[in-house]
């Protein structure tokens, strides 16, 4: 390949990811050659990493090696593409868009290098100064979750804005914060368990169980559940069940026994 796209493992992320983002932006590419949409997206990036000759970095992270990685840094399906400039994750595009399309946000993300005015904002539209906000409410969220306090986290990560969501940790957090309250409001495991035998396809009751386990700190059955959530017939269930994985993945660690076996 040529001298700016490169294979990474999780290993090299800070040298070749972080690190070069802090000289322009860097694309990461989590991708599988057995995923068809990947293999459409790779010949597009390569080739406009070509005409960018070096403006910006591409690398290429293998999610059938490093799926936990993957999960780990938010990815929920693939191909996702993830933007780094300046040390942060500015843009996270999901799906094998058109090379136009790639073309137009990496021209925004090189412009992004040398204007002042740029410096400030990131690619996703939300400035430096909130982002940083934003990092400052997520690690207060998350002392009172530590903690044990879900009604002062849910206070805080409540009043963020929707496009809040746009920073992968902030989801995930949120999405461990709803399954607390949701633990909470539950009724005791006895009463789910009874609930469950008498409709056995109520995710609802099923989420419900799952959300105890969690507080319990009984995580293998909290992800048994989820993991069976998420082959689901309704869209919606399976995508909150997989959300739920990774917000439990990333309380665990990507090195975690239970983050390779359900992963």
């Amino acid at each position: 390949m040529q001298n700016f796209v490169f294979d990474i493992v999780p290993d090299s992320f800070n040298a070749m990811v972080l690190e070069n983002s802090a000289k322009g932006p860097v694309l990461l590419f989590h991708w599988s050659e057995n995923a068809g949409p990947c293999m459409k997206l790779l010949p597009r990036l390569v080739r406009l990493a070509d005409q960018f000759a070096g403006r910006f970095l591409l690398t290429l992270l293998d999610t059938d090696r490093f799926k936990s990685f993957s999960n780990h840094k938010g990815v929920l399906s693939i191909p996702t593409v993830q933007i780094y400039f300046q040390g942060n994750l500015v843009e996270t595009i999901h799906g094998a868009y058109s090379e136009k399309h790639f073309h137009a946000v990496i021209e925004r993300a090189v412009a992004g290098k040398g204007s002042p005015r740029a410096r400030q904002e990131t690619i996703s539209g939300l400035s430096a100064s909130e982002h940083a906000g934003y990092r400052m409410k997520l690690d207060r969220a998350k002392q009172y979750v530590q903690n044990g306090d879900v009604l002062k986290a849910a206070a805080i990560l409540d009043q963020l804005p929707p496009r809040a969501m746009q920073d992968p940790e902030i989801e995930l957090v949120y999405t461990h914060l709803e399954l607390l309250r949701m633990a909470q409001l539950a009724p005791p495991m006895e009463t789910l368990e009874r609930r469950c035998a008498e409709r056995p396809g109520n995710a609802r009751i099923q989420f419900q169980i799952a959300a105890r386990h969690l507080v319990e700190d009984n995580f293998e059955p909290a992800l048994g559940i989820l993991n069976a959530l998420q082959k689901a017939a309704d869209v919606a269930d399976s995508h909150r069940a997989t959300r739920a994985k990774m917000a439990i993945f990333a309380l665990l660690g990507e090195f975690h026994p239970l983050v390779k076996k359900y992963g």
